[in-house]
């Protein structure tokens, strides 16, 4: 049963004659009062107004602002939710909801707190895992002889590289390109070991290309070259 039918059932009762006492009638108006405040608080109130001010919502509710009506003191987009819960004058906190872009920014969530004054915006950051994914090779590199498949994994802004590859015949050969999302916004330059008891270095390009650059003896006669590589992008 919806808050709102349960309220209107306990107005007709009230209304019945069981409020005849002035106790009962006042505790049947007190309730019926707290239960249309919970209602109020629940609906989710359209703003019509425009450059209303977010640091001006003190009040315990739901509220949604679309591109017309964009408020001040707004994280992040141009539309979405407010919601404002109020324990007291100094206990109160926001979290706007980011309407955005489907599958690109509209999971974004922002939280503030009052006390004195308005904290900061802080961004709820979610740390989406993409599992491994197998890493495709150029034709000529396959898996080394340690027998890790090559594979590459997300988890928030962190990329992974996981296996061993051979099949590298000279230096500046290209392995494998990283699909979008998955590349650095710069150049990385990293050393691995290779077989033989030496170590190679790796360059990751912006493009997404990962290309062995060169052995530490110049010799390429390697059974694996390692790919193990954990690194941030933006």
């Amino acid at each position: 049963m919806s808050i709102a039918k349960l309220n209107k059932n306990i107005k007709n009762k009230g209304e019945t004659g069981y409020e005849q006492s002035p106790v009962n009638k006042q505790l049947f108006q007190d309730i019926c009062g707290k239960i249309d405040e919970i209602i109020e608080n629940l609906d989710c109130k359209i703003v019509s107004q425009a450059n209303t001010d977010l640091n001006d919502y003190t009040e315990t509710g739901i509220f949604f602002f679309d591109a017309n009506q964009k408020p001040l003191n707004i994280p992040a987009g141009s539309n979405g939710w407010l919601q404002v819960m109020k324990a007291s004058e100094i206990f109160i906190k926001q979290i706007w909801y980011r309407a955005g872009t489907p599958n690109t920014n509209d999971f974004e969530t922002y939280v503030r707190t009052k006390s004195t004054s308005w904290s900061a915006w802080r961004k709820y950051e979610i740390f989406e895992d993409s599992n491994w994914i197998n890493l495709s090779l150029e034709t000529a590199i396959s898996v080394g002889n340690i027998k890790k498949k090559a594979q590459y994994r997300k988890i928030g802004k962190v990329v992974q590289l996981r296996g061993d590859v051979q099949g590298i015949a000279k230096g500046d050969t290209l392995i494998a390109t990283l699909p979008e999302n998955f590349r650095p916004s710069t150049r990385l330059d990293v050393i691995q070991p290779l077989s033989g008891v030496r170590y190679c270095r790796y360059r990751i390009e912006p493009s997404g290309q990962i290309i062995l650059e060169w052995t530490s003896d110049g010799n390429y006669n390697a059974s694996w070259y390692n790919l193990d590589m954990t690194f941030m992008i933006d």
